[in-house]
């Protein structure tokens, strides 16, 4: 058996970068919630399996060497490369993970989610994992409390118990993540949860998605209305235009511009669409000195055609 160092040493590796130190602290609470099957901790309490970074820690690959890159791993076609999941609902609705608008350099980070009832997209949703799932139990009884219809409903009480029965085992996860302790419940948590990020003061330039484009301010110049740009991704000529624009900021050193365009023609979901973006995306990646980005796309191109979204599957 590998040690933990030995496995966090692999996922560095099979990564190419250094995961925040949110997850391994999360993971650790996992570990300690669940020790002989810390991937399965929050299923029976949250319906949630933990995916990707988090089964190289567990050691599935400690003898199983990837068929492809790992960086494809429980990634859909068209998630941004920025975001890399690391928690699945049992179901597949709803994935959480982390938006490394930098992996190489470490940060920012945030945690997303993407929801594939909404259609392509993640939204930003907290700095920490147990924080999201903590936000989205208290969402739920937040809506029971706004429903004075639902006051003296059997069922709603019931639904209310169940949820409160969920408090326990994330307020266990809190304090083993290292997280301060939080007493309030339903809408006092939603007031004390913060709603503002550190990665929201660096995005530079807005995207249809609500992600937006984190580059230095400087490298993001242009007078292009985002307006347009969102407009131009459905049309022929509005495409051929775009291309054009995301050359002409690659020349005149505005690569993070080049960005915004790539990203707003991958999250339409389309292959066409997603290929005509590749190219744009990893100029720009590598011109703003993010390499695993570029892998990331790299990646997505040489497996265009893969049916499988699970890596590791592939090669046991």
């Amino acid at each position: 058996m590998s040690s933990p160092q030995a496995r966090r040493e692999l996922l560095t590796r099979l990564y190419g970068f250094e995961f925040p130190e949110d997850m391994h602290r999360f993971y650790a609470a996992c570990r300690q919630e669940k020790p002989l099957e810390p991937l399965r901790a929050l299923e029976d309490s949250l319906g949630l399996r933990l995916v990707g970074p988090f089964e190289v820690l567990a050691g599935r690959f400690d003898r199983v060497e990837p068929p492809a890159p790992l960086l494809l791993h429980a990634r859909k076609r068209w998630d941004l490369p920025e975001f890399f999941p690391v928690l699945e609902e049992i179901d597949g609705t709803r994935r959480v993970g982390y938006l490394l608008d930098d992996p190489d350099r470490g940060t920012p980070f945030a945690v997303a989610v993407a929801d594939s009832e909404a259609g392509p997209g993640v939204d930003v949703e907290g700095d920490a994992l147990a924080w999201v799932l903590r936000l989205w139990l208290e969402e739920a009884v937040a809506e029971l409390e706004d429903d004075p219809e639902l006051a003296g409903d059997e069922e709603a009480k019931v639904f209310r118990q169940s949820l409160d029965a969920l408090r326990a085992p994330l307020d266990r996860l809190f304090n083993r993540a290292g997280l301060p302790e939080v007493r309030e419940t339903g809408n006092a948590f939603l007031e004390v949860m913060p709603h503002h990020f550190e990665r929201d003061a660096l995005v530079a330039l807005t995207t249809q998605d609500g992600t937006g484009v984190v580059a230095p301010f400087d490298l993001c110049q242009t007078r292009m209305d985002p307006r347009r740009v969102q407009e131009a991704v459905w049309r022929t000529k509005g495409i051929e235009w775009l291309v054009r624009k995301a050359g002409q900021a690659m020349q005149k050193g505005q690569p993070g511009v080049a960005l915004l365009i790539g990203h707003e023609l991958w999250a339409t979901g389309t292959r066409k669409r997603r290929a005509i973006a590749a190219l744009i995306l990893e100029q720009a990646y590598l011109a703003l000195g993010r390499p695993t980005l570029a892998k990331v796309v790299q990646a997505d191109r040489a497996w265009p055609d893969r049916v499988w979204t699970d890596v590791g599957q592939a090669g046991n």
